[in-house]
């Protein structure tokens, strides 16, 4: 699923950071369009606009901490087998600020929902 959604957030003109379990997983994301390729969720740095999770568990939480003001988190998949327990209110709270604005996402949004 994640080679899949890279090559096609890359068409559409996304910045991808491709985050995997370790190295070896990341093998050939750059190719296929990932401009980064970290090796779990804390190696992200700044916030981003749209997550696809497959972990759930606490890699959900953390995964909605990165998210932007107005990001988007698609959980489509729970591989961890864990429960998430998010903090009281953080579904109100704003994420964190980072490299990533609406200029890159909502053309994306736009592209992919035409598909």
């Amino acid at each position: 699923m994640g080679r899949v959604a890279t090559q096609l957030a890359r068409h559409c003109g996304a910045y991808v950071v491709a985050v995997v379990g370790s190295a070896a997983r990341g093998a050939g994301l750059t190719d296929l369009g990932a401009d980064e390729v970290v090796v779990g969720l804390d190696a992200v740095v700044g916030s981003v606009d749209v997550v696809l999770e497959t972990v759930g568990g606490p890699s959900l939480v953390t995964a909605w901490g990165l998210l932007a003001p107005g990001g988007v988190l698609h959980s489509i998949g729970w591989a961890s087998g864990e429960p998430a327990a998010f903090p009281v209110n953080s579904t109100f709270a704003g994420g964190r600020r980072g490299r990533c604005g609406p200029s890159v996402t909502r053309p994306l949004r736009g592209r992919i929902s035409r598909f």
